[in-house]
C-alpha cells in the first residue's frame, strides 16, 4: 500500500464496492456514471483562468497541496493509465507498463484540450472492450488490490469524484484568486 491514501478498512470497502459493482453491472449501465463524473470534473474548470489553476494553497502534503493544474495533469496522467490498464484486462492482456507524460510544464489553458482527448478515450471505451470482458484478469491497485477491468473502470469514477471535491475545496480556500 501507497502512504497517503485510505486505511486498511477504507481500502477494503472501497475494493469490495468497485469489484460488486464491477461484477453486478455491464458497461452501459457502468458508463454513464463514469463518463457523467468526468463531465462534472470539467464543467468544474470551467472560467478557471491560468493564474487560479496554478495557484497552490501553501499548506498540506502530497496532493494536499495541489493547486488546479497539478491536479488536472494527475486527472489527465492516472485517468489514462487507468483506461489503459482496464482495456487491457477486459481484453485478457496484462496492463502495459505506465508511460511517462509530457504534462509537467503546460498551464491548465494548454492542459485542457489534453483532458477533452483523454475524456474523449473514456467516453468511447465501449468500442475497444468486449461487451462480456474478461473478469479473470486482474492488476494491483496501490490501495485497493488486485482489480478487475470494471473495477479499474469503476475507480475512475472514485477517482475522478475525490478530485472534483478537491478542485473545488481549492476554489474555496483563503487566498484563491478571484481573478
Amino acid at each position: 500500500m501507497t502512504e497517503g491514501g485510505p486505511g486498511p478498512e477504507e481500502a477494503e470497502r472501497v475494493r469490495g464496492y468497485l469489484l460488486a459493482q464491477g461484477t453486478k453491472y455491464s458497461w452501459e449501465e457502468l458508463w454513464p456514471r463514469i463518463v457523467g463524473t468526468r463531465a462534472a470534473l470539467i464543467d468544474s474548470l470551467a472560467g478557471v483562468s491560468d493564474e487560479q489553476g496554478s495557484w497552490e494553497p501553501g499548506t498540506g502534503e502530497g496532493e494536499e497541496a495541489w493547486g488546479i493544474t497539478q491536479i488536472v495533469r494527475h486527472v489527465i496522467s492516472a485517468g489514462d493509465s487507468t483506461l489503459s490498464s482496464t482495456e487491457a484486462l477486459a481484453n485478457g492482456k496484462r496492463p502495459p507498463e505506465r508511460v511517462p507524460d509530457n504534462l509537467e510544464h503546460k498551464t491548465l489553458s494548454a492542459l485542457m484540450p489534453d483532458l477533452i482527448d483523454s475524456s474523449e478515450r473514456l467516453a468511447t471505451i465501449r468500442t475497444r472492450v468486449p461487451a462480456e470482458p474478461n473478469m479473470i484478469e486482474t492488476s494491483p491497485h496501490s490501495f485497493f488490490g488486485e482489480l478487475t477491468s470494471k473495477a479499474w473502470f469503476l475507480f475512475l469514477r472514485v477517482h475522478d469524484t475525490d478530485h472534483l471535491n478537491q478542485i473545488n475545496a481549492v476554489k474555496e480556500m483563503d487566498g484563491y484568486p478571484t481573478r
